[in-house]
């Protein structure tokens, strides 16, 4: 075979697995952005990129339940 045609045939090689990683960069970049967003949206974001609010929980309910003794009839 030519050695022209061989290095030709390298180099096409070569681009073609350049756009195949480029490609599943691009993919696995999206992935991410898409379940970064799912995941700010449905658990709310880190505590470091917005301030926490004070949420009230069960726990939190607790003592108040166990402390408060309703009065009798």
């Amino acid at each position: 075979m030519n050695p022209n045609v061989e290095v030709e045939k390298r180099e096409e090689n070569k681009k073609v697995k350049r756009e195949q990683e480029n490609e599943s960069t691009r993919v696995l970049g999206r992935m991410t952005l898409i379940l970064t967003i799912y995941i700010m949206q449905h658990m709310g974001s880190p505590s470091f990129l917005s301030p926490a609010e004070k949420t009230c929980t069960v726990q939190d309910d607790i003592p108040d339940k166990l402390t408060h003794i309703p009065e009798g009839p």
